[in-house]
């Protein structure tokens, strides 16, 4: 750690080792957020779109029911 002189004569300490921490930081910081999003998505994909027979999500399981209604083509209605 470099210290330098400010006008009045003091001993000032640098602020470079602190910005390194904290630019460490805010990588680490970063990287846990992207984790934390990701898990998100995985919960938010698998309920929504998953194609699992015996529980499929909400999305599939809407989207097999219009089809079966398309596709019994009910003229009277």
């Amino acid at each position: 750690m470099r210290a330098t002189v400010d006008m009045r004569g003091a001993n000032v300490k640098s602020e470079r080792p602190r910005r390194l921490s904290q630019s460490g930081q805010i990588a680490v910081e970063y990287v846990l957020l992207l984790l934390v999003g990701l898990g998100i998505y995985i919960l938010i994909a698998n309920t929504m779109v998953s194609r699992n027979p015996s529980n499929p999500g909400f999305v599939i399981d809407r989207w097999q029911k219009i089809v079966r209604v398309i596709g019994h083509d009910i003229i009277e209605k």
